[in-house]
């Protein structure tokens, strides 16, 4: 030891004051520990810099409708709608537009920062070196992580639904599918490209939306288990931070037909399945799929978090 106290937020002490926190050596329930942590970390420029910036893209993404036109028919994705038909095409817009960069970084962020971010500020070796058991300091950072990173998934929604309905309003969400003449050609519509169009109202829109961003910010499970990995295993944030980013983004580029020799790969990547979202804002979605891409993502999210246990509980991860 240097003569500097062990961390505060490992400890419950017998009455008040932060003297009292920083010698009692009971160990604090999980809530309380959740608590302080959260608090800790909420008391961070950088979570305030991530949740912040994912909060105001859906304010750009209107203003550049504006500019060029917000009455247009916009392509996202597979589907097509009017941004000034309905304030919730704004919440798609946010949705399509981060899924395959920006919420994955948020996501690394907390992930990242979570073990090698109190490593290298050298907190993490003075709870260390108090009593509470090592696993339930791994996972006490774990909870928070994801309670942030579920937190970027919200702020998106909320930032999403609050500036679309208050510059377009609260009108039903008209969706247009329209598939290529492939699809049409496989399913015997020899005539050509079809479009369903879907008219949902304003609470199943929203209730839709809901559950979309809930199978989004489920589809990042893999992300942050990679990127809760590589903090556990490197002293760097940054490296857990590209980590995750990185098999995003190679998850998403097998995802396209640029390799053709790839395309059986590409149903095993983390983020294969996660368009699938899009199929909730038509009027009867098609949940084929689904399922197993949730299974999926736990399976993966089981692999890198039980890896991440094991190197956290018999490695030396202060060195």
């Amino acid at each position: 030891m240097d003569g500097k106290a062990p961390d505060p937020v490992m400890y419950r002490g017998q009455g008040n004051g932060m003297d009292r926190l920083l010698t009692s050596g009971e160990v604090a329930h999980f809530p309380e520990r959740f608590v302080m942590l959260l608090g800790v970390q909420l008391r961070r420029p950088l979570v305030w810099c991530v949740l912040g910036s994912l909060g105001i893209m859906p304010l750009v993404f209107t203003l550049a409708l504006e500019v060029t036109g917000a009455n247009r028919p916009e392509q996202v994705q597979s589907q097509v709608m009017v941004p000034s038909s309905s304030g919730f095409v704004v919440w798609v817009l946010a949705l399509a537009s981060t899924m395959k960069f920006f919420l994955p970084l948020a996501i690394s962020v907390f992930a990242a920062n979570a073990i090698a971010g109190e490593r290298s500020s050298g907190s993490l070796r003075y709870v260390m070196s108090g009593p509470q058991r090592r696993s339930s300091v791994m996972w006490d950072r774990l909870a928070v992580a994801a309670a942030l990173s579920v937190g970027a998934c919200a702020v998106l929604a909320l930032g999403g639904l609050a500036v679309g309905l208050a510059v377009f309003g609260w009108h039903p969400l008209a969706v247009s599918a329209a598939h290529g003449a492939a699809f049409a050609t496989a399913l015997g519509l020899f005539g050509g490209p079809s479009a369903t169009t879907s008219l949902l109202g304003p609470w199943v829109a929203l209730w839709r939306l809901a559950w979309s961003t809930v199978y989004v910010g489920a589809g990042e499970a893999a992300v942050f288990a990679v990127a809760f990995l590589l903090s556990v295993v490197s002293p760097r944030p940054f490296v857990a931070v590209t980590g995750g980013v990185a098999l995003a983004v190679v998850s998403w580029s097998l995802q396209t037909d640029l390799v053709p020799g790839l395309r059986g790969v590409a149903a095993f990547t983390p983020t294969h399945g996660i368009g699938k979202w899009q199929f909730l804002l038509l009027a009867h979605p098609p949940t084929g799929g689904m399922v197993e891409f949730f299974v999926k993502q736990g399976l993966y999210a089981s692999l890198f978090l039980g890896l991440a246990w094991m190197c956290f509980v018999r490695r030396d991860v202060l060195g």
